[in-house]
């Protein structure tokens, strides 16, 4: 079974898009945001669940259920990702802490990029790299 060829030209053309428009909304988001009030003790904390503790995690479960070593590496890094733009819009949407999400999302997006070459460096020296 295939699409209409027109419907598939239209869906190629709108996922192309998505990666763009993912990185401008967090440009946005981390534009909006007054960086003095970023830094505090919770964000911090969200920063450390989400860029560490989840890809620990992670990994410890992937070690406990003997997952492949690249299916591993990979949702390790995966897990170590920044929080989403998206988190910002659903807060606002269901009327949650959108000022929290916003200056959450822009911490973990700045900090990750340290974060990211870290994981890496230890997928690599634990053989899942």
């Amino acid at each position: 079974w295939k699409l209409p060829v027109i419907l598939e030209k239209a869906l190629r053309g709108a996922s192309s898009c998505t990666t763009f428009l993912s990185m401008f909304a967090t440009g946005c988001v981390i534009a909006s945001t007054d960086l003095k009030t970023m830094f505090n003790r919770d964000n911090f904390y969200y920063c450390f669940i989400r860029l560490f503790l989840v890809p620990g995690l992670t990994l410890g479960m992937g070690r406990i259920f003997h997952f492949d070593p690249l299916l591993l590496g990979v949702s390790m890094l995966m897990a170590g990702m920044p929080g989403g733009a998206t988190m910002t819009l659903l807060a606002d949407k269901y009327a949650g802490d959108s000022d929290f999400a916003s200056k959450a999302t822009a911490l973990t997006t700045i900090l990750s990029m340290g974060t990211i070459p870290l994981l890496c460096v230890a997928l690599v020296k634990l053989g899942l790299g």
